[in-house]
């Protein structure tokens, strides 16, 4: 009867702890943005900036980029998802998606010389575009 009591105290001071974890995971997932094809690194560095000032684990940071990746994305994680390594998941999820999207230098050096357009943006825009090639 006491251990019932005991596991009953603990599943109710679980629940109560439930909330405020579930408030704390959706004000995360709100402040994530979707996952960007176009500029990986940038995305990297503000999904890091909403989840390090929370100490996340990195089991959950593995989870929250999960959770902002299509299926497009997820086709180059397959192997890591069905097998995932004991430690550094995040990193692992990381690097294979920067490998796979991110521009190397020749290519962006190959799009600086071959084709930026001012058209429509500001000559500041054009010149920014420029330096992050």
């Amino acid at each position: 009867m006491e251990d019932q009591q005991s596991c009953s105290n603990q599943d109710t001071s679980q629940q109560a702890s439930s909330p405020s974890l579930d408030l704390a995971r959706e004000s995360i997932q709100s402040k994530l943005l979707p996952f960007w094809r176009e500029i990986p690194r940038a995305w990297f560095i503000q999904f890091e900036a909403v989840v390090e000032p929370l100490k996340t684990s990195d089991d959950q940071k593995f989870r929250f980029v999960l959770q902002q990746l299509q299926a497009t994305d997820l086709r180059h994680l397959t192997d890591i998802m069905y097998n995932p390594p004991e430690a550094k998941k995040y990193q692992a999820i990381k690097n294979r998606l920067l490998a796979v999207y991110d521009k190397s230098e020749v290519k962006n050096f190959q799009q600086l010389i071959s084709g930026l357009e001012l058209g429509d943006q500001k000559p500041s825009q054009l010149l920014r575009r420029m330096r992050e090639l």
